[in-house]
């Protein structure tokens, strides 16, 4: 999710561009514009908000280039080790596991899970290279 932190660094810099900027074309700085900067925020707030929760997933939005394609849900996958048993010279078998993505448009985090353990991300990105989609976790 977007930070509060990064919205409120985003609104101090346009408010002192807008500032400075009627500062240097009227010669004096223009604080009348602040009269509906709360508004401005709250609406701005509200549509990063939407935005990182819902609307990317959507199948029009998932067309604009650059937006990470949606890949949430519970997936089925099969687990093989490559480590080898020096007792047997042998791999384990494959285990079947269960993969969870919880994804917004600027986080993502994943966690297997198997018969025996449960693992969970601590860096997880959805990005595009080489032309296709790659889940990048660790």
């Amino acid at each position: 999710m977007i930070s509060g932190t990064l919205i409120r660094v985003l609104v101090v810099i346009v408010s002192l561009v807008f500032v400075v900027g009627s500062w240097i074309t009227t010669g004096a700085p223009n604080i009348s514009l602040f009269s509906f900067f709360s508004i401005a925020v709250f609406v701005c707030t509200v549509l990063f908000l939407l935005w990182d929760r819902w609307i990317w997933k959507l199948k029009l939005a998932q067309m604009i280039p650059g937006v990470s394609r949606n890949l949430s849900g519970t997936w089925e996958a099969t687990l093989e080790s490559f480590w080898i048993n020096p007792a047997t010279s042998s791999s384990p078998p494959a285990k079947t596991v269960y993969v969870v993505i919880r994804q917004t448009s600027s986080a993502a985090s994943v966690t297997l899970i198997s018969d025996e353990s449960k693992s969970k991300s601590s860096l997880a990105r959805v990005v595009k290279e080489d032309g296709s989609w790659l889940l990048h976790y660790v």
